[in-house]
């Protein structure tokens, strides 16, 4: 499989599994000028279906803003590699044992067989690496529960957010509008982040941290946190509760206290420095 040089030094970095037409805006997300300490990003595609080469547009433009990283390297940098993305030997050559992260997309060529597919792929990085973020696009919802025993961290299903954001947005017209923009890296718009707790105000009950941010006119909005429930320390997935706009009287709510492991829902335009706004 060849692959530029700079791969085999890779740290941290994203893995892309399969092509299609999500590629380009998934790097651009990754690489863009709001992240800080944008992460390197390998595709592994499958040379044989000739789509990476068929389809230009899918590429990354290479004149795109970045962002930098924080020992000042240089941009994030991006490579596209002909390999199967269910070979381990291949998956080492991209150094999936040293990733933060590993995408995996649905396969346009495979049309219904992709989630299949796509579940070997993350059986075969998990077995290489159990300790990387594994993240799949999948086709069918009904496939869903086939995924229940393995190791992938978030499963994210197209059509299920459609028809979630369609009914929304017959109940409050506009709303998808909201979603766009919070999904969005422009310099420009909010963004939700799930920073850590941070130490010193572990035990406060959460209504008084979010005063505590009020009043100290802190440039980013809390609303919520999320709290790890369970897990085997064997096992990496566990599973939390997202608490949404706590509300006085409700258990979770504004009266709940703090624990390390949680992490604060924010809206902001920029990563938030909670400690900064914080009362000695």
């Amino acid at each position: 499989m060849e692959r530029p040089s700079f791969v085999a030094e890779l740290d941290r970095h994203v893995v892309i599994c399969n092509c299609n037409e999500k590629v380009k805006r998934i790097v651009e997300e990754l690489q863009g000028p709001t992240v800080v300490d944008p992460p390197d990003v390998v595709l592994v595609y499958n040379e044989r279906s000739r789509l990476w080469q068929r389809n230009s547009h899918w590429h990354p433009a290479e004149d795109r803003p970045r962002g930098e990283l924080k020992d000042g390297s240089g941009p994030p940098r991006f490579a596209a590699v002909a390999g199967q993305v269910t070979s381990a030997e291949d998956l080492k050559e991209v150094g999936i044992h040293r990733a933060r992260a590993a995408v995996i997309l649905a396969d346009p060529t495979l049309g219904e067989l992709a989630d299949a597919r796509s579940t070997l792929a993350a059986i075969a990085i998990e077995r290489e690496n159990p300790h990387v973020q594994t993240i799949m696009e999948l086709i069918a919802s009904v496939n869903r529960v086939h995924l229940e025993a393995t190791e992938i961290n978030e499963v994210i299903c197209g059509g299920e957010v459609a028809e979630k954001l369609i009914a929304q947005s017959c109940i409050t017209p506009g709303v998808k509008n909201i979603f766009s923009r919070l999904l969005a890296t422009d310099l420009a718009t909010e963004q939700i982040y799930l920073p850590a707790l941070p130490t010193k105000v572990e035990g406060i009950a959460y209504g008084n941290l979010q005063l505590a941010l009020i009043e100290a006119e802190a440039p980013f909005l809390l609303f919520g946190f999320v709290r790890k429930l369970t897990g085997d320390s064997e096992r990496k997935k566990a599973s939390n509760l997202y608490v949404l706009n706590p509300a006085k009287g409700r258990d979770p709510g504004a009266r709940t206290h703090l624990q390390q492991t949680d992490r604060l829902v924010v809206i902001a335009k920029r990563r938030p420095e909670i400690e900064a706004f914080l009362p000695d």
